[in-house]
């Protein structure tokens, strides 16, 4: 089958029925022309050889390139091509399944995109027709997912929405979205403008540098079996984070990729399988459901679908995914969490990674100017412009390398540690040191891309500038033997410095003190600087939903837990008002509390 070359519907040349593609049907035949496609019905009697007869424009250019299908040999479906009224090219990769379902979309789709068509027929849709009856000899492979993507011959490829780039030219591979929302991944200006304009102006900003580190960084993870994690830039609204994610989206597509965080864990779901392998750009996390959030940050790391029944009751495939989000907001996880009254975990703080946004230099996530650049905003203005009209190219070209030359992981492995050794101080916790891991994929990202040409920069840069950011977040997180133990410590002496009153004392006379009556939410008994608690009440109030033996030691280790004689956690003892003796726990507050107090 001869190509067509395009031609703006203007121009009325055709060619000859040998050159055009044709499909034929009962009553006649389609014939696709350079001006769009025709059907034509033979003129009754007419010799089978002359089917120049009646003819009719079904619509413009509109040519079905080929057949695809996904690996199970499901999914079959049409590559549409067309031209709309400004001569101007679209394509649509059509399911075969919404062309039976949805008839009246498919051809609202398409006049939506500028194709031409005829009225429709009362008795028959003749463009929803034609593309049924188009049987291209070309085939391809189809995937809902972009991303990496293993062929048969043990290749990968890098889908992207408008093309794969792949070292296999042997096999055509396409995507074909679950919904009819598209990320905007793609490409336009140049790398060397990218470079100039947006990339070299961006080393005035580790927050900028570490953006675009970070989209460099999210098809990394699976070449290092890594788990998901996100970067949170909190700060005021006039600090620039949301100007430093968009220097980050430069790297991989429009500045329409940036989404908001008003939605619910369903709907992130959504848009992580939209993003899987790329990075996942919210914004204003303050516009989240606050009780929520914590649950949404869960399920994005998690990497994995609900499960859930299709209409049969049977287990629908659970979609997966791998990505880093980049997060802003005027407020980080831990003041929404106490804003709502929620409780927030390390393990939630160590997923989305908070980092200050204000660099420090009254310049928000600036740390200096341009020359010729007086203020932050003529400076925004700039990189604005610039995001605008320069985008896609560097993630174009760092596929490109990854998919000829994918790094091997034991080597990457290596590097990243040595990073780590560099980032991390003595003595650190089990946290830091894998956040610092995070941070390290991020440089590695950084300077591998940077000796490949792609970012412009020095070579040291993204060592530099994403260490910067490593030292803020740990300024504020802290750098403790365990910030979970810190957490659980502070639950229980909070739970025993500001509830007394759910207290019974053991022995009240000899206190001093007069016996009111037993709380309906008794937590325990006390006696001095001893507090006496139910197993059950200890597993269910003290906890924290984690495992009872883990908080003993814990609390062991902190001196804030007396073991009994045989040196269990617990004991058996009698208390008051009970039946029967049963295990108990024996809690005292730390010594530096019990100091203040007395």
């Amino acid at each position: 089958m001869s190509e067509i070359k395009l031609t703006n519907p203007a121009d009325s040349h055709r060619q000859s029925v040998e050159e055009c593609p044709h499909y034929t049907v009962s009553g006649g035949q389609y014939q696709l022309r350079n001006d769009g496609v025709y059907f034509v019905a033979p003129v009754k009697g007419a010799d089978a050889e002359d089917q120049q007869g009646n003819e009719t424009k079904v619509c413009g250019y509109l040519k079905v390139e080929c057949r695809f299908r996904d690996f199970e040999s499901n999914t079959w479906g049409r590559v549409l091509r067309w031209l709309d009224h400004d001569g101007r090219e679209h394509r649509w990769n059509l399911s075969d399944k919404t062309l039976s379902d949805e008839p009246s979309s498919v051809r609202g789709n398409l006049a939506d995109q500028g194709l031409w068509m005829a009225p429709r027929d009362s008795r028959k849709d003749r463009v929803i027709e034609y593309i049924s009856a188009a049987e291209p000899r070309e085939r391809a492979i189809c995937t809902d997912r972009l991303g990496w993507l293993e062929l048969a011959d043990g290749t990968s490829v890098f889908v992207l929405p408008k093309e794969t780039i792949s070292k296999n030219k042997t096999q055509k591979v396409l995507y074909v979205p679950p919904s009819r929302e598209v990320p905007e991944i793609e490409s336009k200006g140049s790398l060397e403008a990218w470079i100039e304009r947006v990339a070299k102006p961006a080393l005035h900003s580790s927050r900028a540098v570490l953006c675009i580190c970070a989209v460099l960084a999210a098809p990394l993870l699976r070449l290092t079996n890594r788990e998901n994690v996100g970067f949170h830039l909190r700060g005021n609204s006039s600090s620039g984070k949301s100007m430093a994610l968009m220097i980050g989206s430069s790297v991989l597509g429009s500045p329409k990729l940036k989404k908001v965080w008003r939605a619910t864990s369903n709907g992130l779901e959504g848009q992580a399988l939209q993003h899987n392998d790329v990075v996942l750009q919210l914004d204003e996390i303050g516009q989240a459901n606050g009780k929520e959030v914590g649950k949404c940050i869960y399920d994005l790391m998690n990497g994995s679908q609900k499960a859930r029944a299709n209409i049969y009751g049977l287990a629908r495939k659970v979609n997966k995914w791998r990505l880093i989000t980049l997060s802003s907001g005027e407020v980080g996880l831990r003041e929404m969490a106490a804003e709502n009254r929620v409780k927030v975990y390390a393990g939630q703080e160590i997923r989305l990674i908070d980092i200050p946004a204000d660099a420090g230099h009254k310049l928000g996530v600036n740390e200096s100017l341009p020359e010729g650049t007086d203020t932050i905003q003529e400076y925004a203005k700039q990189i604005k412009q610039a995001c605008s009209e320069n985008y896609g190219t560097a993630f174009q070209a760092w596929i490109e390398h990854l998919v000829v030359q994918p790094p091997v992981s034991e080597d990457i492995q290596t590097e990243l540690t040595a990073i780590v050794a560099k980032l991390v101080p003595e003595k650190s916790s089990a946290q830091v040191k894998r956040v610092a891991e995070s941070f390290a994929l991020l440089t590695y990202a950084g300077e591998k891309a940077t000796k490949l040409r792609i970012t412009g920069w020095p070579e040291g840069t993204a060592v530099s500038c994403i260490k910067r950011c490593f030292l803020a977040w740990l300024s504020a997180f802290g750098n403790s033997e365990s910030r979970e133990e810190d957490e659980i410590a502070e639950h229980v002496e909070n739970l025993l410095l500001t509830q007394e009153a759910r207290f019974v004392p053991l022995h009240p006379t000899q206190m001093g003190l007069s016996f009111q009556g037993t709380p309906a939410n008794r937590l325990g008994w006390f006696d001095g600087e001893i507090y006496y608690v139910p197993s059950a009440v200890y597993r269910k109030e003290f906890c924290l939903n984690r495992y009872h033996t883990e908080v003993s030691r814990i609390l062991l280790r902190r001196g804030m837990l007396i073991p009994g004689n045989d040196g269990k956690s617990s004991f058996t003892k009698r208390l008051p008002g009970l039946a029967s003796a049963q295990r108990c726990y024996r809690l005292r507050l730390p010594k530096t509390v019990n100091e203040k107090k007395s």
